[in-house]
């Protein structure tokens, strides 16, 4: 498909009339994925007011073929229907004539209503297409039966699922799956228990029970042991429809919610009884022990230990853990006695965070006080190992390093029209990733290379500020388990701001998102990026935290901050990490606006009135070394709503074999290491360096 005819839905249907079979090329195939996906979008799921015409907002999940299936399309096809709908009541309010509905509305009108117990209004699953065998009047009529008579007409439906054994559709036959899974679980259970099975029918909801007088007995659908704190509410709502709303059911729902909070409460304080009980219960019998000092020993093994240690180590936390290890943050580097006095050993051994110097508070126990002096000490000891690790420069190097002050401002830059750049993936203009392959053969040469290469300098880039990383940091931390260091950190970044600007060849000096690093002497300027800044919605800034790394995002359209945390999976929270964290927030955010209102006047945000959310992105366990690799993967794919890409670990290993791609990849990097290992990796029969082996 040409430019010209980027939107049309003819090329896609030529291609997809070719002849495609096994013995095709890796290209067709992914070619014809891509076809076939767009022309499916095109005419029936996204479907536009003209029928071959196309949108190409959704491209950017097709950069990848082996992506294709993690994108959410359920999702995107449900949120083009709702905004074709609002704009459908926009104009019939605002009386505009000329008004279309795009969408495909009719095939989820009919597979709803379809799906649902409605009564006598159903209809058997014994005419195909489905289409044929409805009408208008049909239509109307199990809408109307479908509708919640006591809540407003945009409200769902009430009405319960059909039995899967008379659907036709794929998610009756999945559920009747499940059933039958679960069916069979029970009695298994029955049976080892060595109880008689009686086998006992699950009765379905249905629209009869709203009808049941208020002192009748209802069956209740779900087993007992299924019921959980939601399905009062549920209950409520399917078996006595018209009483929902009726202060009875109201009282009824508080009784649940104080009842379940008194339970929560109990069972803390019965555990607390324990723990003390046992202490109570094994000093008593040190204190009536006899063998022991008849045998000289001081202390008795039944009295336990005080040590503190033990005590933090052992002690059973009044709140839950957030699921995933957390361990001390460990050096950025590394060196190996054959790398001792050279440059680069010494650079890669200097260590992020010193363990001497920052006292640990367990995180059950800690006050907020604790808390702040806590994360000021961790901050101050990055801030002077990172400092440290550029010590060896001269005092008049030309370039910005880190730590370095300036007691002169540049003037303000003001700031007269303003305009926010759009998403990447909307303008389908996101980075393709490197070829597996290719990831595979660079990740083999860093496991293969000699120390004595790896101890060079592979990366030294000065702007906005000066870094510089050793081939050893790379393979440490991109090859091996090693967290990323602050350093590498920002050398990713950079990369991949590169990309995306690569990219954008429509409007270079336009960007959506800017990222944020710990010196800003240069980079709030813009003379060092080549698109304005003021353009950017999205502000990025990772920030290394004891517990490992996180990420910041500010909306400058939307005034909400995002504090991404890749540790924290759903459904689990942890209050102390959350104080921590919103303390390192309110510190960030009025800096960030103190140097934005000294670089610009009428910059079009104000620093108040901003909204704070702690959104979790993932169900998986990840550790304390994952977490910068993760923050990285977060940075390129959250949309500020939702992950693009989903936070998984099959996807996390890709992030960093890519990654380290990128960094040799690096524009503006005053060595040759880099270009001489990608040469070494891709083509080594035309490298200076010949084969890995070579020192």
């Amino acid at each position: 498909m040409n430019r010209t005819g980027v939107h049309s839905l003819r090329a896609v249907e030529e291609f997809l009339l070719r002849d495609i079979t096994e013995e095709s090329s890796k290209l067709e195939k992914d070619c014809f994925q891509i076809a076939f996906v767009i022309f499916v979008m095109g005419l029936v799921l996204v479907p536009k007011t003209k029928y071959d015409y196309a949108t190409i907002d959704f491209w950017g999940a097709l950069a990848s073929t082996e992506n294709i299936a993690q994108f959410n399309w359920c999702q995107y096809v449900l949120d083009a229907l709702l905004d074709a709908v609002r704009k459908l009541k926009r104009d019939i309010i605002l009386n505009n004539l000329n008004t279309n509905l795009t969408g495909c509305h009719l095939f989820y009108q009919i597979f709803t209503l379809d799906s649902l117990h409605l009564g006598t209004f159903n209809k058997k699953h014994d005419v195909f297409p489905r289409i044929s065998d409805f009408d208008a009047d049909c239509l109307r009529n199990m809408i109307i039966m479908a509708t919640d008579p006591i809540k407003s007409a945009n409200s769902w439906s009430y009405a319960p699922l059909r039995d899967p054994s008379v659907v036709c559709y794929m998610w009756g036959q999945c559920r009747e799956k499940n059933v039958k899974t679960s069916h069979s679980t029970s009695r298994s259970h029955n049976k080892k228990s060595g109880g008689a099975y009686v086998a006992q029918p699950v009765q379905t909801p249905s629209v009869e029970h709203a009808d049941a007088p208020v002192g009748a007995p209802v069956p209740i659908s779900a087993p007992m042991g299924d019921i959980g704190p939601m399905d009062l509410g549920n209950y409520l709502r399917q078996h006595y429809p018209k009483l929902v709303a009726d202060e009875i059911s109201l009282l009824l729902k508080k009784h649940n919610t104080r009842a379940l909070l008194h339970l929560a409460n109990e069972r803390q304080s019965i555990m607390k009884d324990m723990l003390k009980l046992a202490d109570d219960l094994y000093s008593s019998l040190s204190r009536r022990c006899v063998c022991c000092p008849a045998r000289g020993f001081a202390d008795c093994p039944l009295g336990g230990t005080v040590s503190n240690h033990v005590r933090e180590q052992f002690s059973t936390p009044v709140t839950s853990k957030i699921d995933g290890r957390r361990l001390d943050l460990s050096g950025c580097g590394a060196k190996t006695p054959a790398d001792e006095g050279s440059a680069g050993a010494k650079l890669s051994a200097q260590p992020l965070c010193r363990a001497d110097t920052v006292k640990r508070v367990h995180v059950d126990l800690a006050t907020p006080h604790e808390i702040v002096v806590e994360v000021t000490e961790f901050c101050k000891s990055t801030f002077r190992a990172i400092a440290e690790m550029y010590a060896d420069l001269p005092s008049n190097f030309t370039a910005v390093v880190f730590g370095q002050s300036n007691k002169t401002l540049p003037k303000q830059k003001y700031i007269f029209q303003h305009g926010y750049a759009t998403d990447p993936w909307g303008r389908g203009c996101v980075p393709y990733p490197p070829m597996p392959d290719v990831a595979e053969q660079i990740e083999h040469y860093f496991n293969n290379a000699q120390p004595g290469v790896l101890s060079s300098l592979f990366i030294i880039h000065d702007s906005p500020r000066y870094i510089r990383v050793t081939g050893l940091a790379l393979k440490q931390q991109l090859v091996g388990e090693r967290l990323l260091d602050h350093e590498l950190m920002c050398i990713i970044l950079r990369r991949f701001m590169q990309a995306h600007a690569g990219c954008n060849r429509d409007s270079p000096y336009l960007t959506w998102r800017h990222s944020l690093e710990a010196d800003l002497s240069k980079q709030l300027t813009g003379e060092c990026h080549p698109y304005d800044i003021t353009t950017a919605q999205m502000f990025l800034l990772p920030v290394p935290l004891q517990d490992g790394w996180l990420l910041m995002m500010w909306d400058m359209i939307a005034k909400i901050i995002h504090v991404l945390d890749p540790l924290v999976r759903r459904h689990s929270t942890n209050p102390v990490v959350k104080v921590r964290q919103e303390l390192v927030e309110r510190k960030l955010h009025n800096a960030l606006f103190n140097c934005l209102n000294e670089y610009y006047a009428g910059w079009p945000v104000v620093e108040d009135n901003w909204r704070t959310v702690f959104p979790a992105l993932t169900d998986t366990n990840f550790c304390k070394e994952e977490s910068g690799i993760a923050v990285v993967h977060i940075a390129r794919h959250y949309d500020g709503r939702k992950m693009m890409l989903p936070l998984t670990k099959p996807n996390l290993a890709k992030t960093k074999k890519q990654a380290l791609f990128e960094c040799l990849k690096l524009q503006g990097n005053q060595t040759s290491k880099a270009g001489d290992a990608l040469w070494a990796a891709l083509a080594p029969s035309d490298s200076c360096f010949g084969s890995y082996s070579e020192t």
